[in-house]
């Protein structure tokens, strides 16, 4: 049964979070398989699980939630950081 006030930490397993942080990146489910190793269906299964166990049903809520329980980080792309820094410099 879903926990939906607990969120589930302690049954969100190290690989579902693996999944869920790579998913934050905006890859694929076949991108995902690829950089984690794992196969695009093991990825959709992993994916399935942990929306179970969040109650959630798309997977950008679930990372949502793993991003505001601090399960995973909040993804900063490369390119965005360089140009907030190059504007930051162009301030000073």
């Amino acid at each position: 049964m879903p926990d939906p006030g607990g969120r589930a930490r302690g049954r969100i397993t190290p690989r579902e979070r693996d999944v869920l942080a790579q998913a934050a990146l905006g890859l694929s489910n076949r991108k995902i398989g690829e950089t984690l190793d794992i196969a695009e269906q093991t990825v959709k299964n992993h994916f399935c699980s942990a929306m179970r166990k969040l109650a959630t049903h798309d997977r950008t809520h679930a990372v949502v939630i793993a991003i505001g329980e601090g399960w995973i980080a909040m993804p900063v792309r490369a390119d965005m950081a360089r140009s907030e820094m190059s504007a930051a410099e162009a301030v000073d």
